[in-house]
């Protein structure tokens, strides 16, 4: 997934927000649990609680598609995600974009005004998580 809907804060109660605003999230993370439960090695642990919600399945290349799925997502749960504002336990929330890190001499990406108004109207901010993308295909040594 590269666009998803991230909401959290260190008092926040992911069970009392994901309740109350009707929309089920796909991971919830609470404060003091292990952040890899499964892993015997790594025993580091949430330092907030949070929500996270799938907002787009595009690839990482497919910003534009990413971009209208958001805005798809957001109309659709508009009323369900007003209950942020006002929210004295949500330190965090923001849609985060998977993005494709390009190799160019300036990197630049567009966010339309509808984007930004829906997501402003909704207390959300924006965040651009660029990922570098190989295009090699890897071949084993000769």
């Amino acid at each position: 997934m590269s666009c998803f809907l991230r909401i959290s804060g260190p008092e926040f109660d992911p069970d009392d927000f994901s309740e109350t605003c009707g929309i089920p999230p796909y991971r919830i993370a609470r404060k003091g649990e292990l952040k890899y439960p499964s892993s015997p090695r790594i025993t580091s642990t949430h330092d907030v609680s949070g929500c996270y919600y799938e907002v787009s399945d595009a690839e990482f290349e497919e910003f534009e598609t990413q971009i209208q799925d958001a805005i798809h997502f957001l109309k659709s749960n508009a009323g369900a995600l007003t209950c942020i504002q006002g929210r004295t336990d949500v330190q965090y929330a923001a849609l985060d974009f998977g993005i494709e890190l390009r190799d160019v001499a300036v990197h630049c990406d567009y966010l339309p005004p509808e984007l930004l108004f829906l997501a402003g109207s909704l207390g959300l901010g924006i965040e651009l998580s660029h990922y570098p993308i190989s295009t090699e295909i890897d071949q084993p040594p000769a």
